[in-house]
C-alpha cells in the first residue's frame, strides 16, 4: 500500500510531512493527499522527487508500476514495444516517445 509505505519510509528518516515536503520541494498537503489515497495517481516527478528526499529508492517507496521507471527505462520499453509494430515509422516512434515521458517526468 501507498500510503503505508511512504509513512513508513518518512517516520524511518524521522520526518514529518511538512518536513519532507520541504525537503522534496513540494507542499505539505501534497505529501498528506499522497499519503491519505486523496491523490490516488501522483505524477512520476513528484514519486521521485519524494524517494529522492527520502534517500530511498523510488520502487520502495512506491509500488512498482510504469511510474516507477527512470525516464530511460521508459523510454527504451515504449519504443521497444512501439517498434515491433513498424520499423519504418522508428523516428517518429522515438520522437513521440520522448515527449510522453518527458510529459511525464517533466524536464
Amino acid at each position: 500500500m501507498r500510503s503505508d509505505r511512504l509513512k513508513f519510509y518518512r517516520n524511518k528518516a524521522g520526518l514529518t510531512q511538512r518536513e519532507l515536503a520541504s525537503l522534496a520541494g513540494l507542499s505539505a498537503p501534497t505529501i498528506n493527499k499522497i499519503e491519505t489515497y486523496i491523490t490516488e495517481n501522483p505524477l512520476p516527478r513528484t514519486l521521485n522527487m519524494i524517494a529522492k528526499a527520502l534517500k530511498v529508492p523510488v520502487q520502495k517507496v512506491f509500488p512498482v508500476n510504469i511510474l516507477c521507471f527512470t525516464k530511460t527505462e521508459l523510454k527504451k520499453s515504449l519504443i521497444g514495444f512501439f517498434n515491433s509494430y513498424d520499423l519504418e515509422e522508428k523516428p517518429r516512434i522515438e520522437k513521440l516517445c520522448n515527449l510522453f515521458v518527458t510529459d511525464l517526468y517533466g524536464e
